[in-house]
């Protein structure tokens, strides 16, 4: 999926994700789309099993590098 709606109602800042059954991988691109407002680019990835609110990133993880790399396959 793709979202570019920054600095809407609720200031969700633009990015482009996948989601499977049990894990969501997102990119946030760092920039709206008109290069105003700018947050840091980067990745995040989700546990929806163990962890259905998404407050833990296992992006960095390296237990989860691997599932992250065949996300991210999928995303090209």
């Amino acid at each position: 999926y793709r979202y570019w709606m920054h600095m809407a109602h609720h200031d969700n800042p633009a990015h482009l994700g996948i989601r499977t059954k049990t894990h969501k991988l997102i990119y946030y691109y760092g920039c709206n789309y008109d290069g105003g407002y700018q947050t840091p680019p980067g990745w995040e990835l989700y546990d929806l099993v163990h962890d259905p609110h998404e407050t833990r990133n296992l992006y960095h993880d390296p237990q989860h590098a691997q599932l992250a790399a065949q996300l991210k396959q999928r995303l090209a």
